[in-house]
């Protein structure tokens, strides 16, 4: 996949398989409906398990440092699962952080008639007729762009050539 992105210059989805380590739940054990094999099987073939067996094989980690991380990360999450948790106790306290944010109105969202006019050079786009996608996201980012000094855009492609 790597290879495939930096050749052609395309984004890549990797799909893996991945298996279930020791039971979901301290009363789940699977030797109760799975066979060795099928559990070996699935060890096997995990990509978790192939990538410490291959940090070992290059020599980039030893047995010990893999197993070292994973306790640390099994320790942090533990430790993190114990954190005192705030209970919400009124039905306030549960909606509360469902509520929509305040929303300008859209009136201060737009620049001046005046500022918009120089920024789009007299050729308002609400005057252009039909726009592609393209068109109106630049339309929308211009008008943003004129209402607040801090709008930025970075990216590839966002500017005029020439």
């Amino acid at each position: 996949a790597a290879d495939f992105v930096r050749t052609s210059r395309r984004p890549a989805v990797l799909h893996l398989k991945t298996v279930r380590f020791m039971g979901h739940a301290g009363s789940d054990v699977e030797l109760a409906y799975r066979s060795n094999a099928e559990i070996q099987a699935d060890y096997d073939a995990d990509p978790l398990l192939a990538t410490a067996r291959s940090l070992v094989d290059l020599g980039v980690a030893t047995p010990q440092m893999i197993l070292q991380r994973y306790e640390e990360i099994r320790s942090h999450v533990e430790t993190a699962s114990k954190a005192p948790v705030e209970h919400l106790r009124t039905a306030a306290e549960v909606m509360t952080p469902l509520k929509p944010l305040p929303v300008e109105p859209p009136a201060t969202l737009l620049a001046t008639s005046e500022l918009r006019s120089q920024a789009f050079n007299d050729r308002l786009p609400e005057s252009a007729g039909p726009m592609t996608l393209a068109m109106a996201i630049n339309a929308t980012l211009t008008d943003l762009m004129a209402a607040h000094s801090g709008v930025l855009v970075f990216g590839e492609d966002v500017a005029r050539k020439g």
